[in-house]
């Protein structure tokens, strides 16, 4: 698997070293290489998947962190409907014009934000669900840690945290595996 691995130009504070993960390249390029590299052609069925394992309701309110273009965030909304809100967090400017296009050209209301899993732009408790797929595994620990308190305080108790990371087996899962 390919990582994108940058520095964050846009959004919080820290060095180069101590934040990665923003992609600073443009939306249409960042889709082809998802599409095509990371997904082999089936992304509509993965983020379907995902909405199935989150099990989202008409009327929930969901943040995707780390949205980039927004494609699993159109699919969110399709599910929680009128009555429900998704909203859209990505430190990448660019990746972001890229997902209020699509959300515009699906006729969509997604309150897609600049902002960083280490400082989400929304109060506590603000989200039914949360989603985050392929970014946190950029991050070094320490951006982890604190993501993932971010994210705990605008959870609503009870609330879903569906997460997915690209992870490599490590040589014991390899022994195991025969």
């Amino acid at each position: 698997m390919h990582s994108f691995t940058h520095t964050h130009r846009e959004a919080g504070e820290g060095s180069a070293h101590e934040r990665r993960g923003i992609v600073t390249i443009s939306a249409w390029l960042y889709d082809l290489m998802v599409r095509w590299f990371v997904m082999h052609g089936r992304e509509q069925e993965f983020r379907q998947m995902i909405a199935d394992l989150a099990r989202l309701q008409s009327g929930e309110t969901v943040l995707d962190v780390g949205c980039g273009t927004g494609t699993l965030a159109l699919v969110a909304k399709k599910r929680v409907g009128k009555t429900g809100r998704v909203c859209g967090i990505d430190p990448s400017v660019p990746l972001l014009a890229g997902a209020r296009r699509k959300a515009a050209r699906a006729g969509l209301p997604i309150d897609f934000q600049p902002g960083g899993i280490e400082q989400i732009p929304f109060s506590d408790q603000s989200f039914d669900v949360v989603l985050s797929t392929f970014m946190i595994h950029h991050l070094p620990d320490n951006l982890k840690r604190q993501g993932l308190s971010e994210i705990a305080r605008v959870l609503k108790a009870g609330g879903c945290l569906l997460c997915l990371l690209y992870t490599s087996p490590s040589p014991r899962d390899l022994s195991t595996s025969r």
